[in-house]
């Protein structure tokens, strides 16, 4: 099980509000430019700036991303201004000698060796 929190005011809640599939990408810590793009209100998300296909169950999948999930939504809780959605991972991708980049304090870093 894994489980997320998105704001309620955005743009993505509208799909993942309903999606029976959801992808989740851990960015690498070489990705920041990656991880702001799709921080900002009104980026162009999947634009030509943006790597990417179409992954299992047709869902976009980013390249050169640590890890990939795919998860089956069992819950979807308000909590304040988010909501909590909690899913079942069915399918998982891993690339092998990647650093996870960590949002923390309100910037993005790597973690230490």
């Amino acid at each position: 099980m894994v489980s997320f929190c998105v704001g309620l005011q955005a743009s993505s809640w509208s799909t993942l509000r309903v999606a029976p599939k959801v992808m989740v990408h851990l960015l690498a810590d070489t990705q920041v430019d990656l991880a702001w793009r799709f921080v900002r209100s009104g980026a162009a998300r999947f634009g030509s700036e943006t790597r990417w296909h179409r992954g299992p169950f047709g869902l976009p999948a980013l390249h050169g991303v640590m890890a990939r999930l795919v998860l089956e939504p069992v819950s979807r809780t308000p909590v304040c201004d988010h909501a909590l959605i909690v899913g079942k991972v069915v399918h998982a991708e891993q690339a092998v000698g990647r650093r996870p980049l960590v949002h923390y304090d309100g910037r993005f870093t790597s973690l230490a060796s």
